[in-house]
């Protein structure tokens, strides 16, 4: 396997080193790695007419455009260490077999392993142009991604937060205690907490960041000004709000580990004391906080909470002593007011309107009345106030 480096440069807006390279197709593939597909999480093969077009072409010798990699984050310093020296580089990067993400270029990728596997042999002299992306700082990182990329070609907010994701996954479970985050592909049945679906998390940083609930709008104009707030951002404030989304995801895996806890022990009890005999979902009250609607709503209303107020520390207290109150409770009781939260649920008419955006609406609402006072309310009473 070989590569020869064509060059090297930087962006000076966020101080990125940038590696140019060449290799041949088959080296490519070997860097790569057959598990190259693993990088996607939820970015889909696409069947797309004019790629069986292309296809033919590369067969003919046709040269493609670049392909982006990056290093995967904790592998960036090996890089940077030789960045100066030519023959350490090559020797570093040729050793970083399954290293790399692809940030660019995934179908094309697609397209040449399904012509190796039909048994095509490529030119020998048919190359590959790279673009190696060697980014350390998560500040930097998330700049080049949400805004940066959005200035270079149409891609949505999902899919650059997606690629974020998919940088910082392993940086995230380390950082959390016990947190374990499957990708689509992964998907297996959630038997424990502090368990997440990629996408759902991606989902959640979206609506933080949009301090929105509807991260999915069929209005493109409303969807469009949300996100222009967001690319207006500098890379200091999207650093620091990542940070912040950071530590509240921290204590929404604890929310998410009382809760799974407690709710189990409440379906294995035999018996349920006169008052509690009414028929409750305990099954679906454990897994509560690994719902997307529930997900979405947390994370827009403590964005918007923290942003229209400076009691952002008052905040943190307030879901520390949430999370002792499910860790304290009584076998039989249920803390987070679901049982409410269920029936209120029930009574919501779907031919007049759609039952998850409702939900949505309860669930914020309540949550932004629980934050605003301070947690002095039960949430069974502000799941009453949302859904007025």
């Amino acid at each position: 396997m070989g590569i020869k480096v064509l060059g090297k440069t930087k962006d000076l807006r966020t101080n990125t080193p940038v590696i140019y390279a060449q290799m041949s197709i088959m080296d490519y593939l070997e860097l790569v790695s057959d598990d190259f597909d693993d990088f996607r999480f939820q970015r889909k093969r696409v069947n797309y007419v004019p790629y069986e077009r292309m296809k033919e072409d590369i067969k003919k010798g046709a040269l493609l455009p670049s392909i982006t990699l990056a290093t995967k984050f904790e592998y960036t310093e090996d890089v940077l260490s030789v960045l100066d020296n030519d023959d350490y580089l090559k020797h570093t990067l040729l050793n970083m077999t399954g290293k790399f993400n692809i940030l660019d270029g995934l179908q094309r990728t697609y397209i040449l392993q399904d012509i190796k596997n039909e048994g095509h042999e490529f030119h020998p002299e048919q190359s590959v142009l790279l673009e190696f992306w060697i980014e350390s700082q998560l500040k930097n990182l998330i700049y080049r991604l949400i805004v940066l990329n959005a200035g270079q070609k149409k891609m949505s907010m999902r899919h650059q937060i997606e690629l974020l994701f998919l940088n910082i996954k392993d940086t995230l479970e380390r950082e959390i205690p016990n947190l374990e985050i499957h990708t689509q592909k992964e998907s297996t049945r959630r038997n424990k907490s502090k368990k997440f679906a990629l996408d759902r998390l991606v989902m959640g940083y979206q609506s933080f960041l949009l301090k929105n609930t509807e991260v999915k709008r069929s209005n493109v104009v409303a969807q469009e000004m949300l996100e222009n707030n967001v690319l207006d951002s500098t890379a200091e404030e999207l650093g620091s709000g990542f940070e912040d989304f950071i530590r509240f995801l921290n204590i929404y895996t604890r929310l998410d580990e009382a809760t799974f806890n407690h709710y189990e022990n409440y379906s294995k009890s035999a018996h349920v004391e006169a008052e509690n005999e009414e028929e409750f979902d305990y099954n679906s009250a454990k897994q509560w906080f690994a719902s997307e609607n529930v997900i979405n709503c947390f994370f827009a209303a403590v964005s918007k909470f923290i942003s229209s107020s400076n009691r952002e520390s008052n905040l943190f207290k307030t879901l520390n002593r949430l999370v002792e109150l499910i860790n304290q409770s009584q076998v039989y009781s249920d803390p987070l007011g679901l049982g409410v939260l269920y029936k209120i649920q029930s009574g919501i008419d779907p031919r007049r309107v759609s039952v998850d955006f409702q939900t949505r609406k309860i669930i914020y609402y309540g949550l932004l009345e629980y934050f605003k006072e301070d947690g002095a309310i039960n949430l069974d009473e502000c799941w009453q106030l949302g859904a007025f």
